[in-house]
């Protein structure tokens, strides 16, 4: 296999693990803003930490071909869930919108 080849390739991998990973990370930082929200006993702190944060989005054939395991959903239920869907989106939104379709209220 050429260098090139081999570069890419590896490249399509380390980004599947990142996508992999990503509801990991989203789960931490959802536990360390609920802790900064607790020390300080009002919600001003996480509100505050979410206007700072901008979830990473994702191109959506990324996300369509890690359907399964981002979002538990076959490809066919993630196109339907993302057929107006243009631009990148980040993971939680893509989940918001894949649960309305399920429920018959996306679009």
């Amino acid at each position: 296999m050429s260098n090139a080849k081999t570069a890419a390739k590896t490249d399509a991998q380390n980004n599947e693990a990142g996508i992999a990973e990503k509801s990991d990370v989203q789960n931490n930082e959802a536990r360390t803003a609920e802790k900064a929200d607790t020390a300080n006993n009002g919600a001003g702190a996480a509100v505050k930490a979410d206007m700072t944060k901008k979830e990473k989005e994702y191109e959506i054939a990324m996300l369509r071909k890690n359907s399964m395991k981002l979002f538990g959903v076959t490809t066919s239920t993630f196109d339907g869930a993302m057929s107006r869907q243009t631009e990148p989106i980040s993971i939680t939104a893509a989940k918001e919108l894949i649960e309305k379709w399920k429920k018959g209220d996306a679009h």
